[in-house]
Protein backbone atom coordinates (compact mmCIF):
# COMPACT_ATOMS: atom_id res chain seq x y z
CA UNK A 1 0.00 0.00 0.00
CA UNK A 2 1.95 2.69 -1.52
CA UNK A 3 0.74 6.48 -0.15
CA UNK A 4 1.40 9.85 -1.92
CA UNK A 5 0.46 12.69 0.10
CA UNK A 6 -2.54 14.37 -1.81
CA UNK A 7 -3.91 18.22 -1.75
CA UNK A 8 -2.76 21.28 0.37
CA UNK A 9 -1.18 21.11 3.22
CA UNK A 10 -2.90 23.01 6.46
CA UNK A 11 -1.68 26.87 6.19
CA UNK A 12 -0.72 26.76 9.64
CA UNK A 13 2.65 25.01 8.92
CA UNK A 14 3.41 24.49 5.00
CA UNK A 15 7.11 24.92 5.73
CA UNK A 16 7.59 21.98 7.49
CA UNK A 17 5.59 20.00 5.09
CA UNK A 18 7.26 21.22 1.98
CA UNK A 19 10.81 21.28 3.58
CA UNK A 20 10.45 17.14 4.51
CA UNK A 21 8.69 16.18 1.50
CA UNK A 22 11.50 17.72 -0.82
CA UNK A 23 14.16 16.28 1.39
CA UNK A 24 15.49 19.31 2.99
CA UNK A 25 16.44 17.81 5.96
CA UNK A 26 19.01 20.26 7.41
CA UNK A 27 16.46 23.22 6.44
CA UNK A 28 13.16 20.92 8.72
CA UNK A 29 15.81 20.73 11.69
CA UNK A 30 16.45 24.08 11.61
CA UNK A 31 13.04 24.86 11.97
CA UNK A 32 11.93 22.33 14.54
CA UNK A 33 14.82 23.44 16.67
CA UNK A 34 13.07 27.03 16.32
CA UNK A 35 10.00 25.67 16.98
CA UNK A 36 9.65 22.28 18.70
CA UNK A 37 6.09 22.37 19.33
CA UNK A 38 6.06 21.56 15.61
CA UNK A 39 7.75 17.81 16.32
CA UNK A 40 4.34 16.57 16.78
CA UNK A 41 2.10 18.84 15.12
CA UNK A 42 -0.50 17.88 12.25
CA UNK A 43 0.70 18.37 8.74
CA UNK A 44 -2.29 17.96 5.89
CA UNK A 45 -3.53 14.73 8.22
CA UNK A 46 0.15 13.81 9.26
CA UNK A 47 2.96 14.24 11.40
CA UNK A 48 6.26 15.34 10.50
CA UNK A 49 7.46 11.92 11.67
CA UNK A 50 4.51 10.43 9.02
CA UNK A 51 5.87 12.43 6.13
CA UNK A 52 9.82 11.65 7.12
CA UNK A 53 8.80 7.52 6.78
CA UNK A 54 6.43 8.36 3.92
CA UNK A 55 9.18 10.36 1.93
CA UNK A 56 12.37 8.72 3.32
CA UNK A 57 13.43 11.56 4.95
CA UNK A 58 16.29 9.98 7.38
CA UNK A 59 17.80 13.10 8.72
CA UNK A 60 14.31 14.32 9.73
CA UNK A 61 13.34 11.17 11.12
CA UNK A 62 15.83 10.60 13.90
CA UNK A 63 15.82 14.34 14.70
CA UNK A 64 12.32 13.37 15.81
CA UNK A 65 12.73 10.03 17.49
CA UNK A 66 15.27 11.72 19.23
CA UNK A 67 13.10 14.38 20.43
CA UNK A 68 9.52 13.48 21.75
CA UNK A 69 7.81 12.72 18.75
CA UNK A 70 4.90 10.85 19.70
CA UNK A 71 6.13 7.42 18.21
CA UNK A 72 2.42 5.88 17.50
CA UNK A 73 0.34 8.95 16.65
CA UNK A 74 -1.93 8.21 14.26
CA UNK A 75 -2.57 9.68 11.20
CA UNK A 76 -6.02 11.67 9.27
CA UNK A 77 -6.59 7.35 8.11
CA UNK A 78 -5.56 5.51 11.57
CA UNK A 79 -1.72 4.50 10.26
CA UNK A 80 1.23 5.24 12.33
CA UNK A 81 3.75 6.61 10.91
CA UNK A 82 5.90 2.81 11.00
CA UNK A 83 3.00 1.56 8.58
CA UNK A 84 3.40 4.58 6.22
CA UNK A 85 7.11 4.02 6.05
CA UNK A 86 6.83 0.23 5.60
CA UNK A 87 4.63 1.06 2.98
CA UNK A 88 6.44 3.16 0.84
CA UNK A 89 9.47 0.99 1.18
CA UNK A 90 11.41 2.75 3.41
CA UNK A 91 12.82 -0.10 5.90
CA UNK A 92 15.49 2.44 7.17
CA UNK A 93 13.18 4.35 9.06
CA UNK A 94 10.61 1.64 9.89
CA UNK A 95 13.70 0.24 11.60
CA UNK A 96 14.35 3.60 13.38
CA UNK A 97 10.58 3.72 14.36
CA UNK A 98 10.48 -0.07 15.54
CA UNK A 99 14.13 0.88 17.92
CA UNK A 100 11.99 3.67 19.72
CA UNK A 101 9.28 1.57 20.32
CA UNK A 102 6.73 2.27 17.28
CA UNK A 103 4.04 -0.48 16.34
CA UNK A 104 1.90 -1.40 13.62
CA UNK A 105 -1.09 0.76 13.89
CA UNK A 106 -4.24 0.68 11.62
CA UNK A 107 -7.59 1.41 11.81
Amino acid sequence: MAFFLAGASTAAEPDLEALIWNGKAEQAIHLLEARPDLVNARLGGFTPLHLAGMVNNVGVAKYLLAHGVEVDARDFEGYSALVRARANGNLEIADLIVAHGGTELRP
